[in-house]
């Protein structure tokens, strides 16, 4: 009923779709450009997403006993073991710059 919460789910379902279909792009088309923009579009996802989700919860979210927190902790670690949504961007930019130029 309350319209704040309606729109910040409807915003984590967006981008969870958002992330699931680039994934699947990048995984039946493993070409590098599908990769790194999939890899990117994830990894900024997952900053907005867990925002929203601690935003939705309050301040339990942010408690240890609460499982929220390991999965932000665990997204936070995954997004810069694997290069974040900058790299992955810059490393794209790169791939269509070479390619138009040739």
């Amino acid at each position: 009923s309350f319209q704040v919460v309606q729109h910040g789910i409807a915003r984590l379902t967006i981008l969870s779709e958002a992330a699931t279909w680039l994934s699947r792009l990048a995984y039946c088309e493993p070409e590098p450009a599908h990769v790194h923009a999939a890899k990117g579009w994830v990894s900024a996802a997952s900053v907005e997403a867990s925002a929203v989700a601690h935003q939705l919860h309050g301040a339990v979210g942010f408690t240890e006993e609460y499982g929220l927190q390991h999965f932000t902790k665990r997204l936070r670690i995954l997004r810069f073991a694997w290069a974040d949504d900058r790299t992955h961007y810059v490393a794209l930019g790169r791939r269509r710059t070479i390619e138009s130029a040739s």
